[in-house]
């Protein structure tokens, strides 16, 4: 057991203690992130190394693209999910997101069909945020897969997302959490 904190608060109520879970590996996601970031980053040396302007702005344009790639490598690896004995916590760098135990109704396991005009983060391998899928609707993603078996976890206003490793674990962290 740990305490979570952010910065220098726990953010758990009266410093209850929390059992940690990490997601499953994105193997593809890490492969397409750094293939992207690298491939860019080469583009890059190549554009300064020509010199003319054109290259100068081509070389602009290409930073503001590979910093979100790297923002994105740099906070998918802090993935986890946090269950206390009320509270279950999704992180992932800088977001934060708290689900209170009893307010979820059910958990089960699905492969979804994402819309892909939706909104949210879907990369290779990864998915944040509010992600439209067919038969389902809205569901609030903090994943290492967009759409192959996925923890759904419907809650009274909401379903999240999630892919722990440990799928039996996670669940019975839950249970022990709901009694």
């Amino acid at each position: 057991m740990q305490h979570f904190r952010i910065g220098s608060k726990n953010i758990f109520p009266d410093g209850q203690s929390f059992e940690v879970f990490k997601p499953r590996t994105s193997l593809w996601g890490w492969f397409c992130s750094v293939t992207v970031v690298g491939g860019l980053g080469a583009l890059i040396v190549v554009a300064i190394r020509h010199g003319s302007p054109a290259s100068w702005i081509v070389t602009g344009l290409l930073t503001a693209l590979i910093i979100p790639g790297i923002f994105f490598l740099c906070i998918f690896p802090t993935m986890k999910y946090a269950v206390g004995t009320d509270t279950v916590v999704l992180s992932c760098g800088p977001f934060k997101w708290l689900i209170p135990i009893r307010s979820i109704c059910s958990i089960r396991e699905d492969d979804l069909a994402y819309l892909p005009k939706s909104q949210g983060w879907k990369l290779a391998g990864y998915a944040l945020f509010r992600i439209e899928y067919g038969r389902i609707g809205i569901v609030r993603m903090c994943a290492t897969s967009l759409a192959t078996r996925i923890l759904l976890i419907s809650t009274d206003t909401e379903i999240w997302g999630i892919t722990p490793a440990d799928v039996g674990s996670f669940r019975a962290a839950i249970a022990r959490g709901r009694q």
